[in-house]
């Protein structure tokens, strides 16, 4: 996150820059604590090539204390979805999902 962005930075030699050049939508997807929660960002991912908007990646990154690959691409990610589930009563027989989920405005 930077500037009121969100960007995401791939490894220089990995796969994924290619896959999101060719075709800009992506998913991530995280289980963030305990009861087995889920997060998922539904995105469209840009890659960064101004100057400036490179700058605001880098230093969202010195920001968060995260060391990144300097010659690897960066991708701003246009966000179209979030979905959350967390588990009521995990490993009971009365478990429950509670789920949530925003979408943008324009989509």
């Amino acid at each position: 996150m930077g500037g009121g962005h969100l960007f995401v930075g791939v490894a220089p030699k990995s796969p994924k820059q290619w896959d999101l050049r060719r075709d800009e939508r992506c998913v991530l997807h995280a289980l963030p604590g305990d009861n087995d929660a889920e997060f998922v960002i539904r995105a469209r991912g840009v890659e960064v090539s101004d100057r400036d908007h490179r700058e605001l990646f880098e230093q969202g990154c010195r920001d968060a204390g995260v060391n990144i690959e300097v010659d690897g691409p960066a991708f701003e990610l246009s966000i179209d979805r979030v979905d959350t589930t967390v588990w009521e009563n995990c490993g009971q027989p009365d478990t429950r999902p509670i789920r949530d989920r925003w979408i943008a405005p324009d989509s």
